[in-house]
This record gives C-alpha cells, sequence and structure tokens, in this order.
C-alpha cells in the first residue's frame, strides 16, 4: 500500500468511495487531491452520490466544498438535482437546493427537456421531492401553473394533489 497512487487511481477511488459511502475515505481521497469531477460511466462523484442512502448528505456537502460542479450534466443530460429526484432521494435533494443548484436547469436530452420539477412530478411517486422542489420554487409562479397544466395533461393525481395544496398566489 506504500506505493503513490496515480490521479486516476485516486479518482476511480473517490468514485468507489462515494458508491459505498465511506465518507472517511472520501475525505481522504479528496484530501489527497481526487478530482471530485471526475467521471465513471459518464456520471461524476456529485451524481453517484445522488444514488447513495447512507450518508448522502455528508457525502455531497464534501464534494462540493471540494469544488464538485453542482449543475454539471451527466452524458445521459442530467444534473445531480435531477438524479435526486428521479431516486426521490429527498436527504441529497435537500443539500443540492441549499446549496444553490440551479432548480430551472432542463434536461440536455433530444426527447425531453424537463426540470426537477417535472421530473419529480412525472414518476408520481415522489411527493415528498415534489413538495421540497415547490417550497425552492414558490416565488416562480409559471413554473408552478406549468407543473399543475402538465399534471393534470397527464393523469398525475399525486402530484396534482401535492400541487393543490400549494397555493399559488
Amino acid at each position: 500500500m506504500g506505493q503513490k497512487q496515480s490521479q486516476q487511481e485516486k479518482d476511480q477511488a473517490l468514485i468507489k468511495a462515494v458508491t459505498n459511502g465511506k465518507i472517511e475515505e472520501v475525505r481522504t481521497l479528496l484530501k489527497n487531491g481526487a478530482n471530485p469531477s471526475f467521471e465513471i460511466d459518464g456520471r461524476s462523484s456529485l451524481h453517484w452520490a445522488c444514488y447513495q442512502r447512507v450518508n448522502q448528505d455528508v457525502l455531497i456537502e464534501l464534494l462540493l466544498r471540494s469544488g464538485a460542479d453542482k449543475d454539471k450534466y451527466d452524458s445521459f443530460g442530467r444534473t445531480p438535482l435531477m438524479i435526486a429526484c428521479i431516486t426521490s432521494n429527498v436527504c441529497a435533494l435537500r443539500v443540492l437546493i441549499k446549496s444553490g443548484a440551479d432548480l430551472n436547469a432542463r434536461e440536455n436530452r433530444p426527447e425531453s427537456k424537463r426540470t426537477a420539477l417535472f421530473i419529480a412530478m412525472d414518476f408520481d411517486k415522489q411527493q415528498d421531492c415534489v413538495c421540497e422542489l415547490m417550497n425552492a420554487v414558490a416565488d416562480q409562479k409559471d413554473e408552478l401553473n406549468n407543473c399543475f397544466i402538465s399534471a393534470s395533461e397527464h393523469g398525475l393525481v399525486g402530484s396534482q394533489s401535492t400541487l393543490c395544496a400549494h397555493p399559488i398566489e
């Protein structure tokens, strides 16, 4: 183990530590120069952290403090905030919102240009994510109105109920 790791080995080890929820290992790797923007399978360490169910808030905060781009698109055209919505990871969502992630970013996909709120609504089971995002975009009446129309058109009953419970002034 006394051998010095190459940059690529550090970067790969970082993503492995993130996907295994190993906080101290992540902290050590970042301190030793691992790149939080390094990608494996088209996703950065921050994207991978949004899939985690253990220690994700601490992992995300460590990565952000080390320079991870909170609005970076993965190779599938999605930001970490969108991944948090897809995986219904409310804890990750809260940390990203608090860090100032772009709530208006749209998917960078030929077939879809949804925001995180639209993504959460499309799954219709992520009501906690919908509520968190609605609170974060409460001052953006047009976005909320568009979401209500979309929920109505697609028969997303849970999302409609959540939107109706959130008054748009």
